[in-house]
């Protein structure tokens, strides 16, 4: 059985670049922009996935990413997650594109997102980390 990776976050640039870690390391990136397409995906392989990672924020559909995470367990997930929040800073991909430009006013609603995730049982990892320390951090969890 494949190792599938639900990547949940609203940027499809920040996606792509998850994604293409994810394959590095072996596994398949699964994609959704929002919550609802996120319950979509894992109904459909709810066996095989083994990691979640969800952004904090998804503005595009003012979503809050631990909280489509509590849905995802409510449907019965018991993987591992790793959430994630951006940072003040463009964060330059694996293949050498930007794959975020964060302003940390966005994240005035959402007070102690850390501790938000790991209440839940999730890795947290802020989007202002190297791609290395993210390949790290995924391979850690995955295997």
């Amino acid at each position: 059985m494949a190792i599938n990776v639900l990547i949940i976050d609203d940027d499809p640039l920040v996606r792509d670049d998850v994604g293409y870690i994810v394959a590095e390391l072996g596994a398949t990136p699964l994609y959704a922009g929002n919550g609802a397409e996120a319950l979509d995906i894992y109904r459909g392989s709810a066996k095989s996935v083994k990691l979640i990672i969800c952004d904090t924020r998804l503005d595009v559909s003012s979503e809050v990413g631990y909280e489509v995470y509590d849905s995802l367990k409510n449907e019965g997930y018991v993987g591992r997650a790793l959430g994630r929040s951006g940072g003040s800073q463009v964060t330059v991909g694996s293949r050498g594109t930007p794959t975020c430009l964060i302003n940390p006013e966005l994240f005035k609603s959402v007070e102690n997102v850390e501790e938000e995730w790991r209440k839940r049982g999730a890795d947290y990892q802020d989007k202002g980390t190297s791609n290395s320390d993210l390949k790290r951090k995924i391979k850690e969890l995955l295997f």
